[in-house]
């Protein structure tokens, strides 16, 4: 099959940013050309990318594409783009954020869509999918398919799992856990939002440094709560302790120089990050909550804490440092599991599969589903 002749693939996404959702979305920008299909990668916001890697995967930047009044006319002057040429055969919408949005382009070429559930709905939050659209909804975890079966109508049929994977070529063990000639590093990376707990993680720095004061902690990531996070910083009086890493186009620099990885999140889809750090080795400290705890078996491959419990995160902390020997155990435990279970290969294949089911049977009659 010539390139010409391969199904194009949309890619819709909305801010990407450096998080577990945009590490997942480009890595479906690189590997899926590698299973018969091109792909075109559009998203609202590119600001906080790397200009090399928008040039490198051809990301496209289309604003407005959720700006209330704006968001039909950007959308229908997008579309027609296609006017002399084939659209695209199906859109794969990357967060729900954008699932208005797909749905509408997805009905204007009268071709199929999926869309990729991360995490979970909001206390108040619907989920309004018509059916005959958008085919299936993928979750990341079994945790996130069944909060999403018990608070929609969805079909089961319709809501499948395929977990998001970490290229393990990328990986590399990279530095010793834990060694004698250097203080230790305690670190955590991802969005800086209240749900993901940081607040949490300070306060147990504020605790270990009581026993290890010469520990430095390290926070890799940018949002919301970060002015709010570096003011509880100086409150706790930790600040020579602690350092900020807002601006990244990845983490893996900030995960290579961590020795043990904390995933304080009040709530978690799965934690894309989290298997980045288990996949270079690193031990992890994550809290008991939704994906994460499908994913950390508590003192087999990570250590499992309570949402929000500062005193046991901070003691979880100070028995890998006081035992750096078990650490290093935990983090090559952790590493074989991801390397068995959540490979990029393994999530680019239940992904390409289920695009060419969609795609052979995108003329037929589509049995009625309800949705929440």
């Amino acid at each position: 099959m010539s390139s010409d002749e391969q199904p194009l693939i949309l890619l819709l996404a909305g801010e990407l940013r450096m998080r577990g959702g945009t590490a997942y979305t480009l890595r479906l920008k690189r590997g899926l050309t590698d299973y018969g299909f091109r792909v075109s990668l559009i998203a609202e916001d590119t600001s906080q990318l790397s200009r090399e890697i928008c040039d490198k995967l051809e990301v496209r930047e289309v604003t407005h594409m959720t700006t209330p009044l704006l968001s039909r006319v950007v959308l229908k002057l997008f579309a027609a783009e296609f006017e002399d040429r084939p659209p695209p055969k199906l859109i794969h919408i990357q967060t729900r954020q954008m699932l208005k949005q797909g749905m509408l382009l997805a009905s204007e070429w009268n071709i199929p869509c999926v869309v990729t559930m991360h995490d979970y709905l909001g206390d108040r939050e619907f989920l309004r999918i018509n059916p005959h659209i958008c085919r299936r909804v993928i979750a990341v975890s079994d945790s996130v398919r069944n909060d999403l079966l018990a608070r929609t109508g969805l079909s089961p049929e319709v809501v499948q799992v395929i977990r998001s994977g970490v290229d393990l070529g990328e990986m590399t063990a990279g530095q010793e856990i834990l060694p004698d000639d250097r203080p230790p590093v305690i670190g955590t990376a991802g969005a800086l939002e209240q749900i993901k707990g940081v607040h949490f993680f300070l306060g147990a720095a504020k605790c270990v440094l009581e026993k290890f004061p010469e520990a430095q902690f390290l926070v890799s990531g940018s949002g919301p709560e970060e002015q709010r996070l570096r003011e509880l910083v100086r409150s706790l009086d930790i600040e020579k302790s602690v350092t900020f890493v807002p601006s990244l186009n990845d983490f893996s620099a900030a995960i290579e120089a961590m020795d043990i990885f904390c995933l304080p999140s009040l709530k978690q889809g799965l934690g894309s990050i989290m298997l980045e750090a288990m996949a270079r080795g690193r031990p992890v400290i994550a809290t008991k909550t939704g994906g994460v705890y499908s994913v950390v078996k508590d003192q087999q491959n990570g250590l499992i804490v309570p949402p929000g419990d500062v005193e046991i995160l901070a003691q979880r902390i100070i028995d890998l440092l006081t035992r750096p020997e078990r650490a290093r155990e935990l983090g090559e435990a952790g590493r074989d599991h991801v390397r068995k279970e959540y490979s990029v290969t393994r999530m680019l294949e239940q992904t390409a599969k289920l695009y060419w089911e969609l795609l052979e049977t995108a003329d037929k009659p589509q049995a009625s589903s309800a949705a929440g």
